[in-house]
């Protein structure tokens, strides 16, 4: 083989790998850009929770059990309260807490919010691992406090998914955590 075409080769190889280099390089900065999308979506969406909309949600819910003292008292860990009681409260005071028009649109809120994340998180448009971190222990408390709450509204519209993606969200990222 003559210079010229060892020289010919070697140029050949040097370019092959350079286009195998940009190849990867492409690819990679694809995969850096889905990541980087991912974590400013989850990002967004744990700010939400901090919008005026989810505040004034947060505010009605507050005004809500202000009204109920004895019954917090009740629910400490030394008293506590079984589920039938619970729903037994939820149904109650549903129906005959003065604010109950505020507590439904706050509940409806609440419900959309975690609709909104737990679509999100499903469908891998945001970064689950980050969302978990701001919002799991926040779920996993709303559910058990509000899933009750969640299905006296479907109880009293006939529908049957008010708290569902809550649930889903609260069980799937409790899941997680536990396998860490």
């Amino acid at each position: 083989m003559e210079l010229k075409d060892k020289i010919d080769l070697g140029l050949k190889i040097f370019a092959a790998g350079i286009a195998a280099f940009g190849v990867w390089k492409f690819f990679a900065d694809q995969a850096l850009t889905r990541d980087l999308s991912a974590r400013a979506e989850s990002l967004r969406v744990v700010r939400d929770f901090s919008g005026s909309s989810m505040i004034d949600a947060r505010e009605e819910l507050t005004r809500f059990w202000r009204n109920y003292p004895e019954f917090i008292s009740s629910t400490d860990e030394h008293n506590v309260v079984s589920n039938r009681e619970y729903r037994g409260f939820v149904r109650s005071a549903m129906k005959t807490y003065s604010g109950a028009e505020q507590l439904s649109t706050a509940l409806f809120r609440l419900n959309d919010y975690y609709e909104t994340l737990y679509l999100c998180r499903l469908s891998n448009i945001c970064d689950a691992q980050l969302l978990d971190t701001f919002r799991c222990d926040t779920a996993v408390a709303h559910q058990r406090y509000y899933a009750d709450f969640f299905n006296e509204l479907n109880r009293a519209i006939g529908g049957d998914d008010f708290g569902v993606s809550l649930a889903s969200y609260a069980t799937s990222c409790g899941e997680e955590e536990a396998k860490d």
